[in-house]
């Protein structure tokens, strides 16, 4: 944590089913050939994240949403404000926002290499407080299967990501928004394995895909923060409100 806790917060804290928490205001900005932003608010704490969107026209990401992930990243919950719904995934299999981390039909990925490594320390990233610089790279082949052909592809997944020192979390194992999580569970548990604990507060990220001798395909995501703050937030905070119903949607993931 970035503090200590005195005993009557805590105390206080488990009274209220509350547990420390980091919020801040964020801005998402993805650009390659279907380009879009959002922007909101998350809270993290511990191995729990929600992202509430105030701005953007993206299917998933606008004001009308709320993106909550439990168990490290492992499962998803969408609350649908509008019509007072939600719905649950698990996000094994399931892609981030960068659509060139796999191919355009049925793919199977191998070969991997995974390199995350400290730049060192850092400040004026997140106001005051102290950051770290993380890189990142990692590499795989595709398959890509279409009919009766296969394509060969190579993927390239490079950039940084800074964290705020002594900030722990479990709930990013893919960067802030999944920014780094491939859709190919094998490759998705290695990065995990691999990511800082440090909660990150600003990205970077860019893919880059080529199938065969032809053109190469980059997509870049880009995330910054302000207004960090640290209070107690209540379980609630990561679950569906009562009044809720579960009810599937009437859309798919993928792109604008």
């Amino acid at each position: 944590m970035s503090r200590p806790l005195f005993p009557a917060l805590v105390l206080s804290l488990a009274m209220s089913g509350a547990a420390l928490a980091t919020s801040f205001d964020f801005v998402t900005t993805i650009d390659g050939a279907h380009p879009y932003s959002y922007e909101g608010r998350m809270t993290v704490s511990k191995t729990f994240c929600r992202v509430d969107v105030s701005r953007g026209a993206h299917p998933m990401f606008n004001p009308g949403y709320t993106v909550i992930s439990q168990r490290n990243g492992q499962d998803i919950l969408v609350l649908d404000h509008k019509q007072r719904t939600y719905f649950v995934r698990e996000t094994n299999g399931m892609s981030g926002p960068l659509a060139t981390v796999h191919g355009f039909a049925p793919s199977t990925a191998a070969n991997a290499s995974i390199r995350i490594h400290s730049e060192g320390g850092e400040t004026g990233v997140a106001e005051a407080r102290r950051t770290t610089r993380y890189s990142l790279h990692i590499t795989y082949d595709l398959q890509i299967a279409v009919d009766d052909e296969k394509f060969s592809a190579t993927v390239d997944v490079s950039g940084s990501l800074w964290t705020l020192d002594g900030t722990l979390q479990t709930a990013l194992p893919w960067g802030m928004q999944f920014a780094v999580k491939t859709g190919f569970p094998d490759i998705d548990r290695a990065i995990a394995r691999k990511m800082p604990f440090d909660l990150p507060v600003r990205q970077l990220i860019t893919v880059t895909r080529r199938i065969g001798d032809g053109p190469t395909v980059t997509e870049t995501m880009t995330t910054t923060t302000s207004n960090i703050s640290d209070e107690p937030s209540p379980s609630s905070t990561f679950a569906a409100p009562p009044d809720y119903k579960l009810r599937e949607p009437n859309f798919s993931f993928g792109a604008p």
